[in-house]
């Protein structure tokens, strides 16, 4: 999510991702954090560190969760652009500009 006005927005979008993450049983799975972008606005986001997550049956989860990350983020942060990349750093598809 990028877009927030401080920090203080940033973390309350960060704790409203960390709900739905919880939800979903991806709380010590996915890492949340938080910077300040160099034009002044900050950005929440949320990554897995080491390992991509593996989740059975992921085309049928994956637009509920979608959904769930956009509502909850939307709730806090209306001005919000939200962006889920599902490519993973090593990942040999992913385009790197």
């Amino acid at each position: 999510m990028s877009g927030l006005r401080d920090w203080g927005h940033a973390h309350e979008v960060l704790g409203a991702l960390g709900d739905v993450h919880d939800r979903e049983y991806l709380g010590e799975d996915v890492l949340n954090s938080w910077r300040e972008e160099p034009d002044g606005p900050w950005t929440s986001f949320g990554y897995t560190e080491d390992t991509p997550v593996l989740i059975a049956g992921f085309d049928r989860w994956r637009p509920g969760f979608e959904e769930a990350v956009t509502h909850a983020a939307l709730q806090v942060a209306p001005q919000a652009r939200i962006e889920i990349d599902w490519t993973f750093p090593d990942d040999p598809t992913r385009k790197v500009a």
